[in-house]
């Protein structure tokens, strides 16, 4: 009986020993976790502002949602989320790996109508290089060959579609958002027709619709974007003109022309978009050798997070090409106040997760970009998202003033009162086309575009 009670006594000494480390490690990591400062504000990953500790009020605290609000900021924040969602991840991708696959959920796609203009164009083979180098263009530009699918490839369906080292953003066309889009153009362009005021489009598509040939995407469940494209532009009145960007890319897909991360274009594809419009309105675009490249290093993108076996994923690695010329650049942010800022922003040297912000520094509200080196007073608005960003450099060589407005968060002016204000000579709607199939970008485009 006394050895079953020394054996007792041991055994319980030893329970002790292992959990009041226990114990203590989990008291400190409690501590460290509500310790503000190290709680992180921002997620380079997500691409976005985290939660914020919520304020204080009676209402909140008697409804209960002040406690609900402190629990949420509490599993936003903890300190080291992106390494545990790193590690999250992993361990998923242990449960089942595919060479193709596809997370998130489906977005519905309708079938587009006919366009008038619609040619199909048929192509296969080799995937896009690394090479920032852009390939020297023929007379008539023809479309390279695409990535090729295997036949018997598993695809798991979703709204991120992953192939072996790459990861693509889902396309589905919606009837309602682009015809929306097509009268808030066209309204626009009826509004400012005494003026004298070009109205242009230029719809950038998505890497999908670019590296991959037709025949697939009814196999990727992605809608054909060329034929989006056509419909969009076959609706505008004529006074508007239409930049047909797709052809262009088409015949240079096998350049490193998307990020393997990210939905966006690289800057070398946004040169051949900025080709393209230049070619539509008659304009010489400036050589790509014209500009300073500046190699920023490794970039992660947004959909490198989303990506179902993310340590396949080959990182990107993000150029910029400064204009030449005296070029300033001023933002105004959404108070109103301007300041100046890099038209190219150095970010070597930071968290790849940040590096696209390069361009413009970011998204903001209104950049205007001035080239002293051209002594005219030629102008143009660019009506844009994130990617338009890469392509204001460009324009610089084209115009004395380029106007670039986020048509989310800019509200200081209707567009029309800008036009008319800044005695703006193009106005370029360049959205991603993916952006025009969503309600809440359109609602954007309403209001901007509202006419008196």
């Amino acid at each position: 009986m006394k050895d079953y009670d020394n054996n007792k006594n041991k055994k319980q000494a030893a329970g002790r020993r292992f959990a009041i480390p226990f114990f203590v490690v989990l008291a400190v990591l409690t501590i460290i976790a509500f310790i503000i400062p190290l709680r992180p504000s921002v997620s380079y990953a997500e691409k976005r502002e985290l939660a914020k500790f919520p304020e204080f009020s009676w209402d909140a605290l008697i409804s209960g949602s002040y406690f609900d609000d402190i629990s949420f900021w509490f599993s936003d924040t903890f300190p080291g989320r992106e390494a545990w969602l790193q590690m999250y991840d992993r361990v998923e991708e242990l449960h089942g790996k595919s060479d193709i696959a596809l997370g998130g959920e489906l977005v519905t796609t309708d079938s587009i109508p006919d366009s008038q203009d619609a040619a199909a164009s048929e192509t296969a083979s080799p995937a896009p290089s690394d090479s920032p180098e852009p390939s020297a263009e023929p007379e008539e530009e023809t479309a390279k060959a695409g990535i090729e699918l295997e036949p018997n490839a598993e695809i798991l369906f979703g709204s991120v579609i992953q192939i072996n080292d790459t990861v693509y953003h889902y396309f589905g066309f919606n009837k309602l958002w682009s015809d929306r889009f097509i009268d808030c153009v066209n309204n626009f362009a009826d509004a400012v027709a005494d003026e004298d005021v070009r109205v242009i489009t230029c719809l950038i598509p998505s890497s999908v619709g670019i590296l991959f040939d037709k025949e697939y995407m009814e196999k990727l469940q992605c809608a054909d974007q060329e034929a989006a494209i056509d419909y969009i532009s076959d609706g505008l009145n004529d006074s508007v003109i239409p930049v047909d960007m797709y052809d262009k890319l088409l015949a240079h897909r096998d350049e490193y022309l998307f990020f393997r991360t990210d939905h966006h274009w690289t800057a070398l594809g946004a040169y051949y978009g900025y080709a393209s419009l230049c070619e539509t309105l008659g304009m010489e675009a400036a050589p790509l050798s014209s500009f300073e490249e500046m190699d920023q290093g490794t970039y992660i993108g947004s959909l490198f997070w989303n990506a179902p076996n993310s340590s396949k994923l080959k990182k990107d690695n993000l150029y910029a090409y400064c204009p030449p010329g005296d070029i300033t650049m001023s933002i105004t942010d959404s108070s109103g106040y301007s300041f100046e800022a890099p038209l190219i922003l150095d970010k070597t040297n930071d968290d790849p997760n940040t590096k696209y912000v390069s361009f413009l520094t970011g998204d903001h509200p209104l950049c205007t970009i001035v080239n002293n080196d051209i002594k005219d007073d030629s102008s143009c608005v660019i009506i844009k998202d994130s990617f338009g960003n890469p392509v204001a450099p460009y324009l610089t060589q084209n115009y004395h003033t380029v106007y670039a407005i986020d048509f989310r968060t800019y509200r200081q002016f209707l567009l029309q009162d800008f036009v008319k204000e800044y005695d703006v000579d193009d106005v370029i709607f360049m959205p991603a086309l993916g952006m025009v199939q969503e309600a809440g970008a359109i609602s954007s485009f309403n209001y901007i575009c509202q006419t008196h």
